[in-house]
């Protein structure tokens, strides 16, 4: 899992600690995609909303925009680009573009983003339309998590020549500012907890 991966994760468990889904867009693509939503392996982060589209998407993005807005909704709103991500788009292969994917309990809802649909359109499928809608199994990820491009001996693990490259400053201060998200939660909540105590 790479640090903006991780950055994101803990990100949505910040706002869910205070009972609130993000009101972004959050971007998915090949590498992150399983990692985050867990579509097909449990989907501890919640319920998942996903527009699948193209650089001519414009109108599917903005209904994808306004429904985020929504502080209301009990999902999470992301996107994939398809151009950019191969690997999903063989993955998610029948999928129309522009279309929406509904993620629940390890089943997907398809909606396909039309003319005749808008913002308004979108939130009523998310909310309860998908309930009328066949539900589908989520395709397994084939991607693998670990993948080995050269040869492990011991000199080399000595060496250290298997580190490709030193941590950035942008890694530096997302895993920073993660961990300030972690302690300021974890501090919130025992805070609620001596409140409640304080009470008669």
């Amino acid at each position: 899992m790479n640090i903006i991966t991780y950055f994101i994760i803990l990100s949505i468990l910040f706002y869910k600690s205070f009972g609130q889904i993000p009101t972004i867009i959050i971007p998915l693509h090949d590498d992150n995609f399983e990692h985050i939503t867990q579509a097909a392996t449990g989907q501890t982060t919640g319920h998942w909303l996903v527009l699948f589209r193209n650089s001519q998407s414009t109108r599917a993005e903005n209904a994808a925009f306004a429904v985020a807005e929504n502080t209301d909704k009990q999902y999470i709103v992301a996107q994939v680009m398809a151009e950019s991500n191969p690997k999903l788009m063989a993955r998610f292969k029948d999928l129309h573009i522009p279309s929406f994917v509904y993620f629940r309990y390890q089943r997907m809802y398809i909606y396909n983003f039309t003319e005749s649909s808008n913002s308004h359109s979108l939130r009523e499928f998310a909310e309860v339309g998908w309930e009328d809608v066949q539900s589908q199994e989520v395709p397994p990820d084939g991607s693998k998590s670990f993948k080995l491009t050269k040869k492990l001996n011991p000199s080399r693990l000595m060496s250290g020549a298997l580190i490709s490259d030193r941590p950035s400053n942008t890694s530096i201060v997302l895993v920073l500012f993660s961990l300030v998200l972690v302690f300021f939660a974890a501090g919130r909540s025992i805070w609620i907890i001596l409140m409640k105590n304080k009470l008669p």
